[in-house]
C-alpha cells in the first residue's frame, strides 16, 4: 500500500523528513492514548465535578457569597453555608500531604475551628469573592494547626511522640 507524502506529517529528525506513521494512523494513537489514560485515571467513567462545574463537591462563589451575608443578617451561619465551608475546609486539606492521618484529622480540625470563629468578618463591601477568603481562614487554619504539631526549635521541628508509639529498638511508650 502507497500513500501520498501529504499524508505525513513533518519531522526534522527524520531520514526523508517526515514521521514514520502517517496523519490518520497518527491520530489514532493519539485518541487511543487519551482513552486509556482517561480510564486508568478515572477508572469509573465520572467527570471531574470541577470541570463540569456541578455536583456535591462544587461550590459557586457567587452561592457562598449569598449564604454568608444572609448567615450576617441572621447572626448565625445557615445550614446550607455550614456545609460550605465545611467542604472548602475539606478542599483545601487535600492540597497538603501528611505523614500520619491523625496529623491531617488535627490539622483539619482546626482549620474548621479558624474558619467557623472568622465567617463573620467576611466583609462582601469589599469584596465579592467569599472562597478565596474563606479559603485563606482555611490555609492558615491548617498551618496554625501544624504549627501546634511541630514547634519549631533552631530551626529543626520537634516531632511529637504518640500515644502507644513504638520506637526502632523495639521499645514502646503508653502514657
Amino acid at each position: 500500500m502507497t500513500k501520498d507524502l501529504s499524508e505525513f506529517y513533518p519531522q526534522k529528525k527524520g531520514r526523508d523528513g517526515l514521521q514514520g506513521n502517517c496523519k490518520e494512523c497518527h491520530r489514532k494513537t493519539n485518541r487511543d492514548y487519551m482513552r486509556a489514560r482517561r480510564e486508568k485515571e478515572n477508572p469509573n467513567g465520572r467527570r471531574n465535578n470541577s470541570i463540569t462545574n456541578s455536583g456535591p463537591d462544587y461550590i459557586r462563589g457567587a452561592e457562598l457569597h449569598c449564604e454568608l451575608i444572609v448567615s450576617k443578617a441572621q447572626g448565625y451561619l445557615t445550614r446550607k453555608a455550614e456545609k460550605m465551608l465545611a467542604l472548602i475546609c475539606r478542599g483545601v486539606i487535600r492540597k497538603f500531604s501528611y505523614t500520619d492521618e491523625d496529623d491531617r484529622a488535627d490539622c483539619l480540625s482546626e482549620a474548621y475551628l479558624v474558619v467557623f470563629r472568622n465567617w463573620y468578618n467576611y466583609n462582601e463591601l469589599v469584596t465579592e469573592n467569599a472562597f478565596a477568603y474563606i479559603t485563606e481562614i482555611a490555609k492558615r487554619g491548617i498551618a496554625r494547626g501544624y504549627g501546634k504539631l511541630y514547634k519549631k526549635v533552631d530551626g529543626e521541628y520537634i516531632v511529637p511522640i504518640r500515644f502507644g508509639q513504638i520506637f526502632t529498638d523495639g521499645s514502646e511508650i503508653n502514657i
